[in-house]
């Protein structure tokens, strides 16, 4: 099932075995397309072996028809800082705050948001 072929897929990213990973995320992900919860696992191993464009992009995916969660526009709003992806960190964050006002994550939002070079920085 899809949650066994998400499982390889993950212990594959711990190992550093990325495209075996993405391999098996694919299978995964053409067998149960709405399994949020398995990507952004996935998407944090992803963070965490510094694969910050494939983690931008599975937490995106993760995101997708989900708009209310506040920690995964937070996560998109990490890895888009990393990337130097200001305006999109902006954006995730300025969601996170909007979605749970008083939630954990918009809290951590707004202090990320105070950190952020102003807005006709991010385009230098």
């Amino acid at each position: 099932n899809e949650k066994y072929i998400y499982g390889l897929a993950r212990c594959h990213a711990l190992n550093g075995e990325i495209e075996k990973a993405r391999e098996f995320l694919h299978k995964a992900i053409m067998m149960e397309p709405n399994s949020s919860e398995e990507l952004l696992k996935i998407g944090d191993i992803m963070y965490e072996k510094k694969e910050y464009e494939r983690a931008y992009a599975i937490y995106s995916k993760a995101l997708y028809g989900k708009k209310d969660w506040d920690h995964v526009h937070y996560k998109i709003g990490v890895a888009s800082v990393t990337l130097k992806k200001f305006d999109e960190a902006r954006l995730h964050f300025q969601m996170s705050t909007e979605v749970k006002p008083d939630g954990e994550y918009a809290q951590k939002s707004r202090d990320e948001l105070a950190k952020l070079p102003e807005e006709n920085d991010s385009k230098k």
